[in-house]
């Protein structure tokens, strides 16, 4: 492999690292309800949370879509995603 080529590998190994992500869950809702600001999803390891708590914990909202329960039931699922932290802005290292 070129030097080059292994620069580029290196680079994708260390990105494909530099995150944490999670899947929380709303409470069961009837359908067709929109979560709001006062909605509490509970997370794995960010705990139970509304998103603007969790938005000023750091995580990213990356997507929100709703899950059947059966029935008329549904939930919110939202996924969220922590950015590593770093020393610089840039992400590199000094």
């Amino acid at each position: 492999m070129s030097r080059c080529g292994q620069g580029l590998m290196g680079l994708l190994l260390a990105l494909s690292g530099s995150a944490s992500a999670e899947v929380c869950y709303g409470p069961a809702v009837a359908s067709g309800t929109t979560p709001t600001a006062d909605t509490v999803f509970t997370c794995p390891t960010a705990g139970t949370q509304t998103i603007n708590t969790l938005a000023q914990s750091g995580w990213r909202m990356v997507k929100l879509l709703p899950v059947s329960l059966g029935g008329t039931q549904t939930a919110a699922q939202l996924v969220i995603q922590r950015p590593a932290d770093r020393v610089f802005g840039n992400g590199f290292d000094p």
